[in-house]
């Protein structure tokens, strides 16, 4: 990896966007999901009930601020990039004309899909550790739920992408967090096979993602 790659993800993104994204929405998320527990009296001394469904709901609820990194996400793209753009150098027409400008393009990009997959990733580990210890939740099935939501979150970002408009950004990332809150309820209650199934197509999901921002990448730099 490049020793300024984070100074050239710099160049596109404000340092408003950096502190909000990176520190103080997870921050949130973290912090809101040990109220979330805290106001959940089924759990105190009691630990997970017996129902599945009833489980379900709980660890929902007490995931619910980091569920919403569904339809955040894809959102933040529209404020993603946007401090080339107000840069008195040309924006991407000054990046298209230099030789280092598709090296900067890339770097920006990847770290912050990569931020994505890392912030979120920190943000699960942090709560398992700090609020499901003790409660007799499986790893497994909670590893399940976090790759999972990689994979609704990497295809909000693609339909995002794809539909190009606000309304249909907010439309798709609400449609995709109703199912993925579905799903979290329900999969203590489904075969082991569906968790397979959610898990291999979750990580079909994430590597076309990123497979189909190198080729995007290619084709808008190059003006295709």
């Amino acid at each position: 990896m490049k020793k300024n790659i984070f100074r050239e993800y710099s160049i596109f993104t404000s340092p408003l966007y950096r502190l909000v994204m990176w520190l103080l929405i997870p921050g949130c998320q973290i912090g809101g999901a040990f109220v979330m527990k805290d106001n959940l009296d089924i759990l105190r001394n009691v630990g997970l009930p017996q129902d599945d469904f009833a489980t379900g709901m709980i660890v929902f609820a007490i995931l619910l601020p980091a569920v919403l990194s569904v339809f955040i996400e894809p959102l933040s793209d529209i404020f993603f990039m946007k401090s080339v753009e107000r840069k008195k150098i040309g924006g991407m027409v000054y990046l298209n004309s230099s030789s280092k400008g598709r090296g900067f393009f890339e770097s920006a990009v990847i770290i912050d899909a990569l931020r994505k997959l890392l912030v979120n990733g920190s943000i699960f580990l942090v709560m398992y550790f700090g609020l499901f210890d003790g409660l007799n939740l499986d790893i497994c099935r909670y590893v399940t739920i976090f790759i999972t939501l990689l994979g609704f979150l990497c295809l909000g970002l693609y339909l995002s992408r794809m539909g190009g408009t606000f309304m249909i950004s907010v439309m798709s990332s609400l449609l995709l967090l109703y199912v993925y809150a579905g799903y979290i309820i329900v999969s203590f209650m489904l075969p082991g096979w569906v968790d397979v199934l959610a898990i291999v197509l979750s990580c079909v999901i994430i590597v076309f993602y990123f497979f189909d921002i190198h080729k995007k990448l290619e084709r808008s730099y190059f003006d295709e």
